[in-house]
Order: structure tokens, then C-alpha cells, then sequence
């Protein structure tokens, strides 16, 4: 299904210069149009399919001015009928998004994306954040990204109805502790009660308690992965 949000092609393009540029309201800022001209007449793919040009032994003062212009009528266009699949062509390789996605087809970048972005419910930028690492060949070294997402993912099973280091960090980051994973006889909605002398005793409640402990136990999650990996050298 499709969100409200990408009823246009103006803010399916938004979507995909804030994610190429990691900066939320590129088309906002000084120049965008010039520096992405730029970036498009260096593109490889673009220029081995003849679909930019660029060169080097002249100014390319009017290619990019051309190319700027263009780019600034179609932040406003309404529908991919308001483009030229010669454009169509050059924003799905140069940003690396499906001929779907810019006709409102899908709601990822691409299908894959949107597959993955509804069976975990992770957001675009993580999505695009993990598939680079994947590119990059992060994800498969034992030592690296990848072997690190896995281990925060997997719960742990040597303890009783925990969750993994992950619900521990989200239970820390966000006061939730129902997706902590602790053992369910513990209740931070609970209160303890502290003896003192002369009935100087207070309550504590135990969502300060488990509040508390939580990063000594996100520490000793973290100790223990790094034993694994100096046990696997």
C-alpha cells in the first residue's frame, strides 16, 4: 500500500534526495539543484548510457545550468506524466530507486526495500543503511556489521524470558520495560519498601530499581560478545 505521502512525484523525489544527501530538506537548501547537476554529470552509469554529458576539456557551466533547470521543474511536479522517460531513466539509476517508486507504486525505494520495510517495520534510511552495508561487504565478515546486528537481534537464551541485548537498550532509551525481557516476576510498577530505624523506612519503585540496572546489564551483554569474538580468533 501506498502512503499519503507519495501521492506526488515532487515528494517521492524529496524522499530520495534527503536519503542520497543524508539531509532532510536538501531541496531547501543553497544550490541543491547545481550540486546535483554536478554529481549526475560524474555519474558513470548515466554517462556510459549517454544519458548526461560531460567534457572534461570545457566548461560545463551551461550543462549543469541546463540540468539545474530541469531539476527544479520536476520538485514540482504532480505526476511521472510530467517527465520524460529519459528522466524517468536517469533519477531511477541515479538514485538507485525503482521505475515503481516514482510512478507511486510502491512505498519503498525499492520492492525489495518496501518487502523489507513491512515485514520488520524498520524505516527507509535503516533499510538503506543496512543494504549499503551488504554492498560494501560488511554484512557477511563475522567480525563486523554484520555479526554485531546478529548478536543484538538474537535473544538470549541463557537467561528466562529475556529478550537480548536490544530490548535491553530500547527498555534503557525509552523507560518502556515491558520489552525489556526481564523475568515477569518483576513488576517496575511495583514498589519496594526499605526498613529503617524508627519507621524512617521509604518506597522505592522498581521501575527506579530496574532503571538503574540496566546499563550494568547492557554492559554485560556487551563483555560477553566480546569474549565470543576473541574466543573465535
Amino acid at each position: 500500500m501506498v502512503s499519503v505521502h507519495q501521492n506526488t512525484l515532487s515528494n517521492r523525489l524529496i524522499r530520495l534526495y534527503d536519503a542520497k544527501y543524508d539531509c532532510t530538506g536538501f531541496t531547501n537548501s543553497t544550490g541543491w539543484s547545481q550540486r546535483t547537476a554536478r554529481d549526475m554529470i560524474r555519474n558513470k552509469e548515466l554517462l556510459k548510457r549517454g544519458l548526461v554529458y560531460s567534457d572534461p576539456d570545457t566548461d560545463d557551466y551551461k550543462t549543469v545550468s541546463s540540468i539545474s533547470h530541469r531539476l527544479k521543474e520536476h520538485i514540482k511536479a504532480d505526476s511521472i506524466c510530467d517527465i520524460s522517460g529519459k528522466w524517468l531513466e536517469i533519477y531511477r539509476l541515479f538514485f538507485g530507486c525503482s521505475a515503481a517508486f516514482l510512478c507511486g507504486e510502491i512505498d519503498g525505494f525499492t520492492a525489495e526495500e518496501t518487502d523489507i520495510q513491512a515485514n520488520t517495520g524498520l524505516d527507509a534510511k535503516a533499510i538503506r543503511t543496512l543494504m549499503n552495508y551488504r554492498i560494501s561487504g560488511l554484512i557477511e565478515n563475522d567480525n563486523t556489521i554484520g555479526a554485531v546486528l546478529s548478536f543484538l537481534l538474537r535473544p538470549d537464551h541463557c537467561k528466562r524470558n529475556s529478550g537480548g541485548l536490544l530490548h535491553l537498550i530500547a527498555a534503557y532509551l525509552t523507560g518502556d520495560f515491558s520489552v525489556s525481557g526481564m523475568d515477569e516476576s518483576i513488576n517496575p510498577a511495583d514498589y519496594i519498601h526499605t526498613d529503617g530505624r524508627n519507621g524512617s523506612g521509604f518506597e522505592i519503585p522498581t521501575s527506579e530499581i530496574v532503571r538503574a540496572a540496566l546499563p550494568n546489564m547492557i554492559q554485560e551483554r556487551l563483555h560477553e560478545y566480546r569474549a565470543e569474538i576473541k574466543a573465535k580468533k
